[in-house]
């Protein structure tokens, strides 16, 4: 049986030689079980990368330097997986247990929250590994690649609570816990309140809650800073049917209840007409649903997509712990490093990193290779998950006409900052969304660079920046509160001929926790402030 399965695989892949020797060590290893899956996926992937005809993984030319005593760095377990593997295990009824020592503010929220829902298993077992106590404020002197580090110690945390009447949901910033959970508690017919933080209330979410309104449910603001939902009826569940969207505003909207419709007694359908942006993280959301048995069926014509929900299913699945080394890694946080890379002019390797994945910040690759930088991608050699990039020392950037950052908007900050440095026009278009994130994230980033000397313009869905390869200014700031934006700047002082002084760089624990520690052991330095410096 397996000789004929390797005859198969190597009759439709044709590997070289050097791929079929470790064929045989991989045909080894599947006597001891490994998965022919496996197999499949490494001769596919080993053959684009010997005979470099895959646009996904790229052989560096002869001329690339070799990489001895390189630096290189893990990226972090992804956030928008780790979102849907929470809900996905707990309404699978499994102990949930967390044992992730980067967890940031946002997976924390989620996580809080599902272990307070009914029918949840005990929680006296449940872990988290968390890291805590980023100093507010430090110094990121401008010395051309050098900068800082901010330690972070690790501290356990959990959240308590018990049910009552009404649950008490605390979202902090976190605009994906809100949307995914009111479908989800409205689908288990729990009366809840959530806690907004930030600019979190001002964020989208006034679709979601017309299609849940429309649907049996009670939605009301008595605050700003909170929102309730209830059945309108007492003890009244979300009722299925068709829920309808016209150029929805978030695809978190379709995730959210594509986690809930399958729990109802009946068939539901999702339409979605127009404009539909971030397609890539809804197919994440339902390759996770499908692991825990949830059956959906897609079609789509035209301008319009349709999602199927036979009702009265159930979660099930075999895996209660959600554990980083199962998580694939996080294309936004790499985004960031593989830029940093780009701009000190050294080496750097980082790993775990899944070359294959939904994310659609996985564009980063392509944006590098347009700006002329070199790298390589290339799987590991057991894992079908992720694989390993290397960033080369380039000879100078090129501008790119224009970037549709439309599936994109969390790269605009750090794309921005590479167009600085590529001489020419650049245009950023598509990414009105980034307007609405945890700052107005355009403004903001056109007003950071700006302070930092760069030539750069803000239009209605992005940037035109005129790249010189100079950022002659310095910036003292908070980076508007915003992660992506704080991260963009640590990377900024590379080039930087002045200081980089950021406040309020906790920030970066919503998404990266551990970010400047990171750059720390990248070699990076920095000094941490005083309230009064």
């Amino acid at each position: 049986m397996l000789l004929s399965k390797l005859g198969e695989l190597i009759s439709e892949y044709q590997p070289s030689g050097t791929v079929l020797v470790i064929i045989g060590f991989v045909a080894v290893t599947h006597m001891c079980g490994i998965n022919p899956d496996k197999l499949r996926w490494f001769l596919e992937r080993s053959t684009h990368e010997v005979c470099g005809n895959s646009s996904r993984a790229d052989v560096p030319p002869a001329d690339f330097p070799s990489f001895t005593h390189i630096k290189h760095v893990a990226a972090p377990a992804s956030k928008s997986y780790l979102h849907r593997e929470i809900i996905a295990a707990s309404l699978a009824g499994h102990e949930l247990q967390l044992d992730i020592t980067d967890l940031s503010d946002d997976i924390l929220a989620t996580y809080e929250a599902m272990v307070k829902l009914p029918n949840q298993p005990p929680r006296k077992n449940n872990v988290i590994n968390r890291n805590a106590s980023t100093p507010e404020r430090f110094d990121i002197p401008s010395t051309a690649g050098h900068n800082g580090v901010v330690n972070r110690k690790g501290e356990s945390e959990r959240s308590g609570g018990s049910m009552c009447s009404r649950l008490i949901i605390d979202c902090k910033e976190s605009g994906t816990t809100l949307r995914f959970l009111l479908p989800v508690v409205a689908s288990l017919g729990v009366d809840a309140e959530f806690k907004l933080h930030g600019r979190l209330s001002d964020r989208p979410i006034s679709e979601l809650n017309e299609q849940l309104e429309l649907h049996g449910m009670k939605i009301t603001r008595d605050t700003p800073d909170s929102l309730r939902i209830s059945g309108r009826l007492p003890n009244q569940r979300l009722q299925s049917g068709e829920f309808t969207f016209d150029s929805p505003q978030s695809s978190q909207f379709i995730s959210g209840l594509l986690f809930a419709l399958p729990l109802l007694e009946s068939d539901s359908v999702i339409r979605i007409r127009g404009r539909f942006e971030s397609k890539a993280y809804v197919r994440m959301t339902l390759s996770v649903l499908r692991r825990y048995g949830i059956d959906i069926r897609c079609t789509s014509a035209s301008d319009e997509w349709i999602y199927t929900i036979p009702g009265n299913q159930r979660y099930v699945g075999k895996v209660g712990t959600v554990n980083a080394l199962e998580i694939e890694g996080d294309w936004s946080n790499a985004a960031v490093l593989l830029a940093i890379g780009a701009l000190s002019g050294e080496q750097l390797r980082v790993t775990n990193l899944p070359l294959r994945s939904e994310q659609g910040d996985r564009r980063i690759l392509d944006l590098l290779k347009e700006f002329g930088i070199k790298l390589r991608c290339y799987p590991d050699a057991i894992s079908t998950l992720n694989g390993t990039v290397d960033i080369y020392p380039s000879e100078g950037f090129k501008s790119i006409d224009a970037i549709d950052a439309s599936d994109c908007p969390d790269l605009v900050p750090i794309i921005a900052l590479l167009a600085t440095q590529a001489r020419g026009r650049t245009q950023i278009y598509g990414a009105k969304r980034a307007r609405l994130k945890e700052s107005d994230r355009l403004s903001g980033t056109c007003a950071v660079l700006t302070e930092l000397g760069a030539d750069i313009s803000e239009t209605s869905d992005g940037l035109v920046i005129m790249g010189t390869g100079i950022l002659s200014g310095s910036y003292v700031g908070d980076g508007y509160g915003d992660h992506r934006i704080i991260m963009m700047l640590a990377a900024a002082s590379l080039v930087s001929e002045q200081p980089v002084r950021i406040h309020g760089c906790r920030a970066v624990a919503k998404s990266y926790p551990d970010f400047f520690k990171v750059l720390g052991r990248l070699g990076f330095t920095t000094k941490v402030l005083s309230d009064d410096d």
